[in-house]
């Protein structure tokens, strides 16, 4: 008699494309091998175009390595200190060059607190996406830092596609890992379906926004990295398709 084989788990990503394959390529082998990703970013990165004015900047702002991967191409000074949020950031700009990128903080309340306790020489410059919860260098302006900001892309929205829609109104349960409180909107607002969805947020903001989901479980990571979350998938697979 053939032994039944468990299912693979649905791992629906919503984050933009490049960045969810990123994702779960460092999930383990042994865990990719139990799971089915669907790639469904709801916003994806389009760099905006022209120059990236530096100025009199003393060092520059990464809160993404969306930022980082916008500008590498266009600002030609590697000398500057980069102050970045996460660790994947900082390891992005290093890629890109700047030697001296090193993370400050995981989020970019924790990067306010530490640049503002901890003054480097200003003025610094933040290179952002549009969208933008924190307004980074408006706080730290007032709190007597000169900084500026520069939108170096934007983050158009994208409907949901068809796959996981399809996975959606399944009956198998669906893992949705959502990193930040706009992509966690457009999910709420783009969702309609009836199977069992685990949610993972990486913050309390990004689970605040889809509280009022019917989920058959919501849960955040223990720190806001792209490490807890891989964390979190892989404590969920574990339950929904035991070895």
């Amino acid at each position: 008699m053939t032994a039944m084989t468990t299912p693979r788990v649905i791992l629906l990503m919503t984050r933009p494309e490049a960045a969810g394959r990123r994702f779960v390529a460092g999930l383990p082998g042994t865990m990719r091998e139990r799971i089915t990703p669907c790639y469904a970013p709801l916003m994806e990165i389009v760099p905006t175009t022209g120059p990236v004015e530096i100025g009199a900047a003393r060092g520059l702002i990464f809160s993404s390595a969306a930022g980082v991967e916008a500008v590498a191409d266009r600002v030609k000074a590697r000398d500057l200190p980069c102050f970045c949020v996460g660790e994947t950031t900082a390891q992005a700009a290093r890629d890109a060059g700047w030697s001296r990128a090193r993370a400050v903080a995981l989020d970019a309340e924790g990067l306010l607190a530490r640049l503002t306790c901890d003054p480097p020489e200003g003025p610094l410059l933040h290179l952002r996406g549009a969208h933008a919860r924190v307004p980074i260098a408006a706080r730290l302006s007032e709190a007597g830092l000169p900084a500026r900001e520069a939108v170096v892309y934007d983050q158009p929205e994208r409907a949901l596609t068809d796959e996981a829609r399809d996975h959606l109104e399944g009956a198998r349960p669906v893992l949705v890992p959502l990193f930040s409180p706009r992509s966690a909107r457009l999910f709420a607002q783009g969702h309609a379906g009836g199977a069992p969805l685990r949610g993972l947020a990486m913050s309390p903001a990004v689970a605040d926004v889809v509280a009022g989901l019917d989920v058959a479980s919501l849960e955040v990571a223990g720190e806001p990295t792209g490490a807890a979350m891989r964390s979190l998938v892989a404590k969920h697979v574990e339950t929904l398709s035991p070895c």
